[in-house]
């Protein structure tokens, strides 16, 4: 019997060790990292008062009731621009002209905009009241001092790396990456760039596994490629097992003479997590176990590889790392175009989707065929036995 997608995922991701090494990053380099400890707040964001405008810094009360026809007049002590020091003393009547982000010296608890003044240098003119605190930024408005800001486990945006470089923080610790293998299996085989008189199909797939782990920081140590024999296929594996976390292999999972992949598990004494899965395609997925390494075997055909990719790696990483930024998204949305017949398995649809609608392409849907593929940015997900049509909402799940 088939394994359900769930129960498959469960005892992948049971396997899986934590990822504990870590490594210090500076800021420039730590884009797509995850996080290996809270971030926190070595002081509060702002530190001083600060003005969020250009305008004057003043005693609310004193321009209580200001108007165009009534302004309020108040006597400058100074300018102050951002990075000066606010020594300057507060007295009723007075302002003190103030740049963007220069520190309110004390006893001033707003700041006019210049818009709403005559712009006066020893004098000037105020034409609106004001609230206090209005257009003054109090110490620890964006982050106090000690708040955790960045807990472990994140896997990390450019908006986490200004609020970081916000802290004065430049160096800080991470995971080091989560370290794979990827294997093509395959006597038919050939690499791009080079070219051959017998009937050959070129090396694909590996290539898009290996640009999505990278992508994410995920180590790849060695991309092979291995014939249709059990010693080549086995010492690949030999050299990785037990120094990474999962080794990927596409193909050799099926019934045919050359579908080896079974047997090398076998031969290396591998535990068998699962031969087949309830997925289509890619239904005949197998994983192995040995020594810390789980080995996820994918359909040899590009597109059943990649289902078998998604569906299957991403919980691993996520489990290994503790980052839930690697678990894939789902939602439901409504299909606007393209039908699928039921299935007696559940499948996975190559599509695209546009905010609240997903378009399923009307050709290429074989699993060998990965061109229809590349405008693609999710899969729609076909629950067994349920027939997809326009107008149905349907589930969706967003590919990594």
């Amino acid at each position: 019997m088939r394994l359900e997608v769930e129960e498959a995922i469960r005892r992948l991701t049971d396997k899986m060790r934590r990822q504990e090494s870590t490594e210090k990053v500076n800021l420039v380099n730590a884009s797509g990292r995850i996080t290996a400890e809270d971030i926190r707040a070595p002081f509060s964001v702002p530190s001083y008062p600060k003005s969020a405008m250009d305008g004057y810094a003043v005693i609310s009360e004193d321009v209580t009731g200001a108007s165009k026809e009534a302004p309020v007049h108040l006597r400058v002590t100074g300018q102050i621009n951002a990075g000066d020091p606010a020594n300057f003393a507060c007295t009723p009547g007075t302002a003190v002209r103030i740049m963007t982000g220069a520190e309110v010296p004390a006893g001033y608890d707003a700041v006019i905009r210049q818009e709403d003044t005559d712009y006066g240098a020893d004098t000037v003119a105020i034409y609106t009241g004001i609230s206090k605190w209005q257009n003054y930024c109090r110490p620890g408005e964006d982050i106090e001092a000690g708040t955790c800001v960045i807990p472990a486990g994140t896997m990390l945006t450019p908006a986490h790396i200004s609020v970081i470089a916000s802290l004065g923080i430049a160096d800080f610790r991470v995971l080091k990456p989560m370290r794979t293998a990827i294997l093509s299996t395959g006597s038919e085989l050939l690499e791009p760039g080079l070219v051959s008189d017998k009937a050959r199909t070129y090396n694909s797939t590996v290539y898009q596994l290996q640009a999505a782990l990278t992508d994410r920081h995920i180590e790849v140590v060695e991309r092979g490629h291995a014939p249709d024999t059990i010693d080549a296929i086995g010492g690949f594996l030999k050299r990785h097992i037990g120094n990474v976390s999962v080794i990927i292999t596409t193909g050799g999972v099926s019934v045919g003479d050359k579908d080896l992949m079974p047997a090398v598990l076998a031969e290396l004494g591998c535990e068998i997590l699962f031969r087949g899965a309830n997925i289509k395609p890619g239904t005949p997925v197998t994983a192995g176990y040995k020594d810390g390494t789980v080995i996820l075997c994918c359909s040899g055909n590009p597109f059943a590889c990649v289902v078998n990719f998604q569906v299957f790696f991403w919980p691993m990483a996520a489990a290994v790392t503790g980052c839930f930024a690697f678990l894939p998204k789902e939602r439901e949305v409504t299909l606007m175009s393209g039908y699928s017949r039921p299935r007696h398995l559940r499948g996975y649809l190559r599509a695209r989707c546009d905010g609240d609608g997903v378009y399923i392409p009307d050709k290429g849907h074989s699993s060998s065929i990965m061109s229809s593929a590349v405008d693609c940015n999710c899969m729609v997900i076909q629950p067994e036995q349920v027939e997809l049509k326009v107008g149905d909402r349907v589930r969706i799940r967003e590919l990594l």
